[in-house]
């Protein structure tokens, strides 16, 4: 949205936009659109993230956003995971996640950093029900400063493989399949990262279905 910047005598300044109008676009109505508006979806996702990671990081480092770097946040759970999550899971999932941490660790993004929206979950894509349009993404509250696929992860989690790959392919061209190995690579970071949140606050339900998850997502990391 185009923003304008006020500033009233004796008020804290502000910036306001035209409100963004539609429903929130989630898997089960974007798998009941004809085929021709869910290529459409498709398309307006990718080129929203397209344009996005186009601008330069120079405004969001004058910003104050913060950069972050998958080996370095492996680094940092490979020792939290050592004193929350591990004695939970099975010794052989056990030793694969250290591996794959420690091998990440190593590893840094051989893609430009971008600015990063950091939440494309399906509370935050809105589209007109009479058009089946996509109107607009919201909430830039998380925007920080990384690698392109982070901003895939919850295409990934939320909306399925088909919208992934259909949104991949736009976004991507040929190089779409290059790109899912360092999305999944996110995507298992963040199952750990809430995993870990989920032991410390205690959440017995919630802990086991992100061990759950980590364990599946190890399996896929093991296939590559």
């Amino acid at each position: 949205p185009q923003t304008a910047y006020h500033a009233p005598h004796g008020c804290p300044p502000f910036t306001v936009h035209n409100e963004i109008t539609g429903e929130f676009l989630t898997r089960e109505t974007w798998e009941g659109m004809p085929a021709s508006a869910r290529e459409s979806a498709a398309f307006d996702l990718a080129t929203f993230l397209r344009s996005l990671h186009a601008l330069p990081i120079k405004i969001g480092l004058e910003c104050g956003l913060v950069q972050i770097e998958a080996d370095e946040i492996a680094r940092r759970l490979r020792d939290e995971t050592a004193n929350t999550i591990h004695r939970f899971l099975e010794q052989e999932t056990q030793r694969k996640l250290d591996q794959t941490l420690k091998r990440w660790s190593l590893q840094r993004a051989a893609r430009r950093p971008a600015l990063l929206h950091c939440d494309m979950g399906p509370g935050h894509v809105l589209y007109n029900p009479s058009t089946l349009h996509l109107t607009g993404v919201i909430d830039f509250a998380d925007i920080v400063i990384g690698e392109p696929a982070r901003d895939f992860i919850y295409i990934y989690e939320d909306f399925g493989s088909g919208l992934l790959r259909e949104v991949l392919t736009r976004y991507a061209g040929k190089d779409a399949s290059k790109m899912m190995p360092a999305i999944q690579k996110w995507y298992l970071l963040e199952a750990i990262s809430w995993t870990i949140g989920m032991y410390v606050e205690q959440h017995e339900a919630n802990l086991d279905h992100g061990l759950a998850e980590i364990k599946r997502e190890l399996a896929n990391v093991a296939v590559r």
